[in-house]
């Protein structure tokens, strides 16, 4: 009876034993689990945070205006906080701006538009809700499109001409359209390019054809004008050739 008795206690204890272990162990598997979410968790919203781009256009006339965009490339929306615009020669803060401004992902906001400024070298800097800083360091003026243009070759009344364009601009522009002018009263498309890449470029081969007998020097201007990221008009150097 007695053997019976011990048996069953012992029985008791091993199985009482044997539930706080497992009971221990789910515990820390649950634990290293959740430890393991938190941490992915953290790393694929740094990735995200990360996932912006400033996008900047300018040009001068009378003045210089700056553009500045956002281009969120993140899979998930964000919110941005403040926008800072610092000259780099004297450290002064040219304009800072606290926003609030939804970013769907994929899209593109502007954020300053035809901002008067001087030419010269400029810091900006945004802050995301997320406490992330993008910066960016912007010339002023700056070219979005370079072009080259040679002559190659000539016969009577006839030259051939290439035109090397480069796109150096922070994203794609399209609509390019290259022009000749110094042959009459208005300028003459000669050429249309659809779309070109970031730091993408092409060669235009074109052949001029006219009655008046021209020098080598043919004192001709080709120039090329597209629309940017963030829809403005941009234009390149003008050749003279």
């Amino acid at each position: 009876m007695r053997r019976g008795v011990s048996t069953i206690v012992g029985t008791l204890l091993f199985m009482t034993v044997t539930v706080s272990i497992l009971s221990s162990l789910i515990l820390f598997i649950q634990y290293q689990n959740d430890l393991l979410a938190a941490y992915t968790s953290m790393s694929n919203k740094k990735i995200s945070q990360d996932e912006i781009d400033i996008i900047t256009s300018n040009y001068c006339d009378t003045n210089c205006k700056l553009t500045v965009g956002i281009y969120n490339r993140s899979d998930h929306d964000i919110n941005l906080l403040s926008l800072w615009l610092i000259d780099n020669r004297t450290s002064n803060v040219i304009t800072q701006r606290d926003m609030t401004t939804y970013i769907v992902n994929k899209k593109i906001t502007t954020l300053l538009n035809d901002y008067v400024i001087q030419s010269g070298i400029y810091t900006i800097k945004i802050v995301t809700n997320d406490g992330i800083i993008k910066e960016k360091i912007v010339t002023i003026p700056s070219l979005e499109l370079n072009l080259k243009s040679i002559i190659t070759s000539t016969t009577i009344n006839r030259y051939t001409i290439l035109t090397h364009i480069t796109n150096t601009s922070d994203g794609a522009i399209e609509n390019i359209n290259v022009y000749i002018s110094g042959l009459g009263n208005t300028n003459i498309a000669i050429a249309t390019i659809d779309r070109l890449e970031r730091l993408q470029s092409t060669i235009i081969k074109y052949d001029l054809s006219t009655n008046i007998n021209l020098p080598n020097n043919l004192g001709i201007s080709i120039y090329a004008e597209g629309r940017n990221q963030l829809d403005k008009i941009v234009r390149s150097n003008t050749e003279t050739i």
